[in-house]
């Protein structure tokens, strides 16, 4: 408190906050509660560990690694700056180009970005130049200046739907649900490690983690170690085969190569 209070800042304006790094023992993981009681401090971190890993462990021993204290004060929230929104249309272009875009080159408007006011709507094709960028509006999109000065691009015709050969998925959301799952098993990886006992799991990263569909068939697997995914399939259909109900929770052990 003195230390902050010497910088010029009043006492009344200092707050001091009071934290605790909790682990589960035999892990290397801690997680930054607000110090407390024990039973807050307990159910805090069992609160933030379900949140990052999906679980608590309610045998095992807790243990304060790191205590932290922090006096602050003297921060100034900033209001952010608003311009009046600017009457009439938007002013006419200084010239107009073309650039190409979407297999045909287009004949677009340019606008000086210092011209443009809150509330104006600039359709595309076109350009708007400033001194440090220049803003590409492509076909079909419009660019929206708000009154706290962002350029917002949204688009303003519907995109025509397009699908991969062979298949009437679009190609893009295949794209994106692909890093979807391949994110879940990343973070499968992630959790094992941090939670692991097993220095092989914790250091030697021994271990794969994959998403399968409700056949057992291979949706997305991390980059672990590959040579588990040769039998992991296998596995994963036998579970279904001798398990016709599986619910959300379930956990199944496989002693099998």
């Amino acid at each position: 408190r003195a230390e902050v209070e010497s910088q010029g800042v009043a006492p009344a304006e200092v707050r001091v906050e009071t934290r605790v790094q909790v682990r589960y023992a035999g892990t290397d993981t801690a997680l930054e509660v607000e110090a407390g009681a024990t039973d807050a401090m307990r159910h805090a971190f069992e609160g933030a560990h379900r949140a990052r890993f999906g679980f608590v462990d309610e045998t095992k021993p807790l243990v304060v690694e790191a205590v932290s204290v922090e006096a602050i004060g003297g921060g100034a929230e900033a209001a952010p700056r608003t311009r009046p929104r600017a009457d009439g249309s938007v002013p006419e272009a200084r010239r107009r180009t073309r650039f190409f875009s979407g297999g045909a080159w287009q004949d677009a408007a340019v606008y000086a970005r210092e011209e443009i006011g809150p509330g104006h709507v600039v359709m595309g094709p076109a350009l708007i130049i400033e001194a440090n960028q220049t803003v590409v509006v492509e076909p079909g999109w419009r660019a929206t200046l708000t009154e706290r000065d962002h350029l917002v691009l949204d688009r303003a015709v519907p995109a025509e739907k397009r699908t991969a050969v062979g298949t009437a998925a679009d190609p893009v959301m295949l794209e994106i649900f692909n890093n979807l799952f391949m994110s879940i098993a990343e973070q499968m990886g992630v959790t094992l490690q941090n939670t692991a006992y097993s220095v092989n799991i914790k250091e030697r990263l021994d271990f794969s983690c994959a998403v399968f569909d409700r056949d057992g068939a291979l949706v997305a697997n991390a980059p672990h170690m590959p040579v588990h995914l040769g039998s992991m399939d296998r596995s994963v259909e036998s579970v279904i085969r001798e398990n016709p109900v599986v619910r959300p929770g379930d956990v199944f052990a496989l002693d099998a190569p």
